[in-house]
């Protein structure tokens, strides 16, 4: 089956536009067709397999090459070709917003990103920016939807300590964007207080190499998946997970996959890590019986 259409900017038809068909278990980057708009604004996507999409269109960046979302429109393929779609740009909100950092030292701003990650059933739309170097940022061209809010870029110890807009916290809530209301203004805050936390993983024979551990938010939600961190045990069994952002965890750990294609894991340890702390814990995995 083909998709085709026309993709319309503020001023007519919108030439170089990127054209995207992404399927949602494939996420944001996972791109099945690709097309780029014609002189008139047209697009073509050819041998489309029956399914649920999202078509979403990135804009070039007037004056830089740097392409960012511009819309986004479900599409349901059933057996037939769809023609004659129209998508336009520039609808949506521009959310705008600050980061602010607490504790010692500063972050290096200019490589630190704030973004968006649609948390809505079959929806995958995502969208980042950079910082200025003021510490402000603006996502333009947001889809109605359901969001959690991330940064990305941070080294060293420095985490994120909250994001809020107004009174509501976003790491519980997420960012509900409606049509006509007012975002305001996201207040993203980082500190350089974070905690660690090591440890070791064994079974009844000793020490396990390459056991993969996972450390995940308690309680977890859409909003604060981010967090999750993994790792993997080295030649003596231990690991370590540093730069955490103080709260409540579960931790869990899981063998490597036998020769015979089995593994076996761990029961959850609970942990609290406080500002600046350095914890140690022992994980033990639960062989099953023979």
């Amino acid at each position: 089956m083909e998709i085709s259409g026309h993709v319309l900017g503020r001023n007519g038809p919108a030439k170089d536009a990127w054209v995207s068909l992404q399927q949602p278990e494939e996420g944001i980057v996972g791109m099945s067709h690709q097309d780029s708009t014609d002189e008139k604004g047209s697009f073509r996507l050819k041998g489309v397999t029956p399914g649920s999409y999202s078509l979403v269109v990135y804009q070039r960046r007037e004056h830089e090459d740097v392409y960012e979302p511009g819309a986004r429109q479900k599409i349901e393929v059933n057996g037939e070709n769809i023609d004659s779609l129209t998508i336009l740009l520039g609808l949506g909100a521009t959310v705008r917003g600050r980061v602010l950092a607490t504790g010692p030292g500063s972050p290096p701003l200019d490589r630190i990103y704030v973004g968006l990650q649609s948390v809505d059933d079959g929806q995958h739309f995502g969208a980042s920016e950079r910082l200025r170097k003021d510490g402000t940022f603006e996502i333009p061209a947001v889809q109605d939807g359901n969001y959690s809010v991330q940064a990305s870029g941070l080294q060293d110890n420095w985490y994120v300590k909250s994001i809020r807009l107004g009174a509501s916290d976003i790491l519980a809530e997420g960012l509900q964007l409606e049509k006509d209301a007012s975002v305001g203004t996201l207040e993203v805050t980082l500190s350089s207080a974070s905690a660690e936390l090591e440890g070791s993983v064994s079974d009844d024979d000793g020490a396990v190499i390459g056991a993969k551990v996972r450390l995940m938010p308690d309680p977890e939600n859409p909003y604060n998946r981010f967090l999750t961190r993994r790792t993997r045990t080295d030649q003596a069994g231990h690991f370590s997970l540093a730069g955490l952002r103080p709260g409540k965890y579960r931790v869990f750990a899981k063998s490597p996959i036998s020769s015979e294609g089995k593994s076996y894991q761990s029961e959850p340890k609970n942990v609290t890590l406080s500002e600046g702390d350095h914890k140690t814990l022992s994980v033990a995995l639960v062989k099953p019986p023979d």
